[in-house]
């Protein structure tokens, strides 16, 4: 019951966390600009702020599914081995900081977040496995392979738009672009949604509704 219940959180934090990504990823400079892009905030410094966006962005599912896999340590009141994850975060990310911010500056920062996030699910994963035999099964990697497919989907999707409409547009000024960001995300969204709906990629949410029944 627990392995279930744990995949099944995994699937929930993946569903939104990976179209997040590719939105942040496909639109960083748009929705930076959008937010930030006024006053003494220049286009240099959106176009400089951007790339950290996306590579903030590739860390969101490991956020996410860090936080669902904790929690099955905490239930059975182990403390120790999350904050075992923690302390490997903490290395992984100076050790990556020390290795990409020469070459990629502040890009480097934000990527080694993102990779020390991954190494630190990884870790609880594997414990978790040995620990107490919890898995992450073979339907469950099934279902994420369509999520990964769908979200390929969307973000293709984004490109196609940016380049037939939207690409023109980013350039025109503020009101132009805020409406373009808008149309893309619109459309990219219920190309997402209409995606998992054939695929069955939203299916696992039917199993969700029964254990809270």
């Amino acid at each position: 019951a627990a392995q279930k219940q744990m995949n099944l959180g995994l699937l929930f934090a993946f569903i939104f966390t990976l179209p997040t990504a590719v939105i942040l990823i496909s639109l960083n400079e748009p929705i930076i600009g959008a937010i930030y892009g006024r006053g003494n905030f220049t286009q240099e410094h959106v176009t400089a702020a951007a790339p950290a966006l996306a590579a903030f962005a590739l860390g969101l599912p490991a956020y996410m599914a860090m936080k669902v896999v904790s929690t099955a340590f905490f239930a059975n009141k182990d403390t120790r081995t999350p904050f075992k994850g923690g302390m490997i975060a903490i290395i992984t990310n100076l050790l990556f900081i020390a290795l990409f911010m020469p070459c990629m500056k502040h890009i480097g920062i934000a990527l080694a977040t993102t990779l020390s996030s991954w190494c630190n699910w990884i870790y609880l994963t594997v414990k978790l496995g040995k620990l107490w035999q919890i898995r992450i099964d073979g339907s469950t990697i099934k279902e994420c392979l369509k999520q990964l497919l769908i979200s390929g989907i969307m973000f293709a999707s984004i490109l196609i738009a940016n380049i037939c409409y939207a690409d023109r547009c980013y350039i025109e000024g503020e009101t132009l672009r805020n409406l373009a960001l808008l149309i893309v995300l619109g459309i990219s969204i219920i190309i997402f949604l209409i995606a998992g709906k054939i695929s069955g990629a939203f299916s696992f949410m039917k199993e969700i509704k029964s254990i809270d029944k």
